[in-house]
């Protein structure tokens, strides 16, 4: 149905049965919205809202209206998405006789929230704190929109069950997300991606990403001929944007390196036959039951993964790296800021609607950089470095006498009224408002004053350690002295830290 038509419409009118809703009727209890979804990666089974597993005609008939109502403001998608949410609650409203929404009280919702708690899913867990949000905030929206329009729900004030799940929503998979990638495990990545990685498809979504900060399902997209060059020579990536917008995806131009230049003609001439095949323009293409665009879902669970085990890619406690897609878009950013970019090109670069939106990567380097602090400052901190002693004495000093509460506040204004950078393996306390570093590109951290790690970096400085005394060992048994004599230059400022941070673990 024309978007100009869905909007003209007076929602709470309810003679609609004959009203177009995609390719069928107000009235069916399957409404198919292909017709409304371009997007050839989402399933045929997300295109069609079914409504025939509401028991209750009065529940159906106010389900109907607010998707009609939703169909005129959001994606499609968006809608099916939250009537999707909703079934949980129709299943309660069954298996306890509620056969309207006028019946809904408050003890309903939190007999509800009780019930979703007790309740196992498809996966034989129970429901996470995010699905319970995502299912309280479809029914709230429903019953308070309904009021407004005059649909058939309860006329009181609810109280807002989903707010009690909001706090735990974010699971550690979004949280993590939101972080940076370390930089060993970032070059890890990069390196086995382009020298080891034997799937196209993976190396190509691993590169693009890690290159241009784009979202995995926008790099899915791109079509063939997507990197033109200007009359000047530089090459730009033809990128369709969607969810930085509200309504369609727009089209979107960033300049790209030689690297993704060189990436993309790969898999422009692997997946070459496909296209012929399938007449699709999309390049990434897999022959799995026909010939389809590589999901994002697919990407994220299961070729990234898989290439992380397959490279043996671990984290700083020796364990399998977790990695988000998400997280090359959040690197992507942070170099930029690393590098004194202004937030207004970054947001010119990923198409923001607003400065917000980019300030928010900005906010999540602050916080990142603070919290570090925090774990350096606060009392009995383990902590080495060459004037890791120094920093203890005098922060012992400024804590003595002080409640928990005092030191609390104390250590929080420290830490954000300094200026530091975030190090793979600790932090720099070189204020850069005071000026360049005097030893310029040459820092290795370890033998700097102004490094400090803590014990959080333990088990990566004795890793290190150990690898450092067994290749001076070899060197030396063969007789190497040049080399033997340039990894002792390191070991002298190593040794020290992992026997400091050793020490402290230990202390009793």
């Amino acid at each position: 149905m024309d978007k100009t038509k869905q909007q003209q419409v007076r929602i709470n009118d309810y003679h609609l049965h004959d009203t177009t809703v995609g390719n069928s009727k107000f009235q069916d209890d399957v409404w198919d919205l292909s017709i409304l979804i371009k997007s050839k990666t989402t399933k045929k089974s997300h295109k069609i809202i079914d409504f025939s597993y509401v028991h209750s005609e009065e529940l159906k008939e106010v389900i109907k209206i607010y998707s009609y109502y939703l169909l005129s403001k959001l994606k499609p998608q968006t809608v099916w998405s939250k009537n999707v949410k909703m079934r949980l609650f129709i299943s309660y409203c069954k298996e306890h006789s509620i056969n309207s929404f006028q019946e809904v009280n408050n003890a309903i919702l939190m007999d509800f929230a009780i019930y979703l708690k007790n309740q196992i899913s498809n996966h034989g867990k129970p429901f996470a704190p995010g699905t319970c949000y995502l299912c309280f905030q479809a029914i709230e929206e429903l019953i308070e929109v309904g009021q407004i329009e005059g649909w058939l729900v309860p006329n009181q004030n609810l109280t807002k069950i989903s707010v009690q799940f909001s706090k735990q929503k974010r699971t550690e998979e979004e949280d993590r997300k939101n972080q940076s990638i370390p930089p060993k495990v970032f070059s890890e990545i990069l390196k086995f991606a382009i020298h080891k990685e034997k799937n196209i498809l993976t190396k190509a979504g691993i590169i693009i990403q890690s290159q241009t900060g784009l979202r995995i399902s926008e790099v899915l997209g791109l079509k063939k001929g997507c990197i033109p060059k200007t009359s000047n020579g530089d090459y730009y990536m033809i990128v369709r944007t969607s969810k930085t917008e509200k309504d369609d995806s727009v089209t979107h131009k960033i300049f790209v390196n030689q690297l993704v230049v060189d990436t993309v003609k790969e898999l422009e001439k692997y997946t070459e036959h496909l296209r012929k095949e399938s007449g699709y323009e999309e390049l990434f293409l897999v022959q799995y039951n026909g010939i389809n665009v590589l999901k994002t879902n697919k990407f994220q669970e299961k070729r990234i993964p898989n290439f992380i085990k397959r490279h043996d890619i671990r984290d700083e406690n020796g364990q399998l790296y977790k990695l988000n897609s998400h997280q090359f878009r959040v690197n992507f950013v942070n170099d930029l800021i690393d590098k004194k970019i202004p937030l207004a090109f970054i947001m010119k670069h990923f198409n923001h609607v607003s400065i917000e939106m980019t300030a928010w990567y900005s906010r999540l380097k602050m916080e990142k950089i603070a919290q570090m602090m925090k774990d350096i400052l606060k009392p009995n901190s383990k902590i080495a470095g060459i004037n890791a002693s120094i920093i203890q004495r005098n922060l012992s000093e400024q804590f003595k006498g002080k409640t928990e509460e005092e030191i609390e506040t104390f250590v929080s204004q420290l830490s954000k009224n300094m200026y530091v950078n975030p190090l793979p393996t600790g932090v720099c306390l070189q204020d850069t408002r005071r000026g360049d570093c005097d030893n310029g590109d040459g820092c290795i951290f370890i033998n700097c004053p102004n490094y400090v790690t803590t014990e959080k970096y333990y088990p990566i400085h004795k890793r290190e350690l150990n690898l450092l005394e067994s290749e001076m060992k070899r060197y030396e048994n063969d007789g190497r002295v040049r080399e033997y004599q340039r990894l002792k230059a390191k070991w002298i400022y190593l040794k020290p830290i992992v026997d400091s941070l050793e020490e402290q673990i230990n202390e009793k």
